[in-house]
């Protein structure tokens, strides 16, 4: 049996108990995190910021679902939705936690919009993968563009820290995020109004700030592997800002490739003709102009099999 799923029924047999080991473990480094994700594991798609105050349709995530099921996985592929005026998602994160609870409030018939915190949305979030998977043994993969990285990020950072108004684990064995503002979005291009969300999407926001200096590799039960990719086509968010944060996986795509901040999860090319570079476990950024398209590179690393 591998070891990282025998540290996490050793994690989770204290935190039952109520012991602090478990966050211990889950802010030391990820060693065996992407080796407990399977084909049948779980993913929980988790879109991010709305220009158009129009609400995200999750149908954006229908070209990598269906990539996954061509490529084997089983597992249920969840869509979340936050924003009152979401569609087509699979569960609404509205129903976890406290709608009055930690930092709430720019509610829209009840639910949250573009005057939520992030963090509000970061807590429900929580509360949602706790109740649904972590409390019942199960770990996920989380995919997330844009803000939806700052959304996992910040749940698993509040987690590690013991926030009392946090569930007491996550298990989140692997997060890939795509052109995440982790060191900040260009505002102007990101948002139309001035929003709670876009302020502190700015790079210098006091959100960000805290992120930056406590949060910078936040682990779940178990150990979480991060996957965090950027473009430098990408007029919104720079790929130094998407691979910004301490992550074990960083891969920055060329201009050449032409994936602006919309295109990552729709990038499902099996050639092996991206132009990037890459850095694994902190190393130096290597280029190849024989790299994996995001998707696929997205899907090796949800499965445990890319490194």
């Amino acid at each position: 049996m591998r070891l990282g799923r025998l540290l996490k029924r050793f994690v989770t047999a204290f935190v039952v108990g109520g012991t602090a080991l478990a966050t211990v473990l889950a802010t030391s480094p990820a060693q065996a995190a992407s080796g407990d994700s399977n084909a049948a594991t779980p993913v929980l798609y988790v879109h991010g910021y709305d220009p158009t105050g129009l609400g995200t349709d999750c149908g954006m995530w229908s070209n990598m679902t269906s990539f996954l099921t061509g490529h084997g996985f089983t597992g249920p592929q969840v869509t979340l939705k936050y924003y009152y005026d979401d569609s087509h998602c699979g569960v609404d994160l509205n129903g976890y936690g406290q709608q009055s609870a930690y930092f709430s409030g720019g509610l829209v018939n009840g639910e949250d919009s573009t005057g939520t915190d992030i963090k509000h949305i970061a807590y429900q979030f929580a509360w949602y993968v706790y109740d649904t998977y972590t409390s019942k043994g199960q770990n996920v993969g989380v995919v997330a563009h844009s803000m939806g990285g700052l959304v996992a990020r910040y749940a698993l950072y509040r987690v590690a820290a013991q926030d009392a108004a946090f569930p007491p684990a996550l298990a989140i064995s692997n997060v890939v995020t795509f052109g995440t503002p982790h060191n900040g979005a260009d505002a102007a291009a990101l948002c139309t109004t001035a929003t709670i969300e876009c302020g502190e999407m700015t790079a210098g926001s006091a959100f960000l700030a805290d992120l930056n200096a406590n949060g910078q590799n936040p682990q779940g039960q178990g150990g979480t592997d991060w996957t965090i990719m950027g473009s430098d086509y990408d007029s919104v968010v720079s790929d130094n800002s998407a691979t910004s944060m301490t992550a074990d996986h960083k891969v920055r795509y060329a201009s050449s490739d032409a994936i602006d901040h919309t295109s990552y999860y729709n990038k499902t090319q099996t050639t092996l003709d991206a132009a990037l570079s890459a850095s694994d476990y902190g190393s130096a950024f290597t280029s190849t102009a024989s790299g994996e398209w995001p998707v696929l590179r997205a899907q090796k690393a949800l499965s445990g099999s890319a490194y």
